[in-house]
């Protein structure tokens, strides 16, 4: 960086346009060089937490998998990669092949996982995470996500995946979501424990596919779950429309 200062300033006092353009190309060479040190500390850091984990008694093939799972997602992207020129970490596959090669050392080291910690740890954030993923409307890597938590989860975890798999197909609206999202949102109530919110956002797929009947159904059993819900007033709005219309119809 120091270098890069000195060099800006010999090319202001040359005041040409060569000099600008080597003082361009210099700073992309110079930042380059600091992303790439920083991929390097990322696969230290990579060699350094494996090392640990093994020593700790887990399961060595563990990490791999994690990053399996990631590459999964990055190759379902709908948006173009950034370069990797400037990436700040190592690339998934990389990182991913590295801890498989080094888990075959180790393959009988551990057994522990870990998970039912995790499980517990996790428990009060992972519907507001989901929330998060939705917002970020890369639909294609949420739906490889979710599809990886189902494998796994169980009660008000797997009954969160189903709700959040229906808002994102209501969201998306391809061909086929509407009834893709109904049955998501449906499979969710089938779970105890599951989101009383499925039966809010269930009312609104109907109300956009012209089923008030159908809406202002899901919408009582919603206020019937949440009397105190903070957006009680607009579901009885909707509610309210949903009624006359449906009689209207009739």
């Amino acid at each position: 960086m120091n270098a890069l200062s000195i060099l800006q300033l010999v090319a202001a006092s040359a005041g040409t346009r060569d000099a600008y353009d080597i003082f361009d190309v210099s700073q992309l060479v110079a930042y380059a060089s600091l992303y790439k040190y920083s991929r390097d500390a990322e696969r230290e850091s990579d060699t350094e937490g494996f090392e640990r984990a093994v020593k700790l008694g887990y399961r060595a093939d563990q990490g791999a998998l994690l990053w399996q799972g990631l590459l999964a997602e990055d190759n379902a992207r709908d948006r173009n990669k950034p370069s990797g020129i400037f990436a700040t970490h190592p690339a998934t596959e990389e990182r991913m092949t590295t801890l498989r090669e080094a888990a075959e050392a180790f393959a009988n080291a551990g057994s522990r996982t870990g998970e039912e910690g995790y499980r517990s740890a996790t428990e009060p954030f992972f519907a507001s995470w989901l929330d998060d993923e939705m917002g970020r409307r890369h639909y294609p890597q949420t739906i490889v996500l979710l599809d990886r938590l189902q494998e796994r989860a169980t009660g008000s975890h797997l009954a969160w995946v189903d709700y959040y798999r229906g808002e994102l197909f209501r969201k998306r609206r391809a061909g086929g979501d509407d009834k893709r999202a109904i049955d998501a949102y449906r499979a969710a109530m089938r779970i105890s424990g599951y989101p009383p919110i499925a039966h809010r956002d269930l009312g609104y797929m109907y109300r956009t596919i012209q089923q008030p009947a159908l809406a202002a159904s899901e919408w009582r059993e919603y206020l019937k779950l949440k009397p105190d819900a903070a957006d009680r007033a607009t579901v009885k709005h909707y509610l309210a429309e949903a009624t006359g219309a449906a009689h209207a119809n009739q």
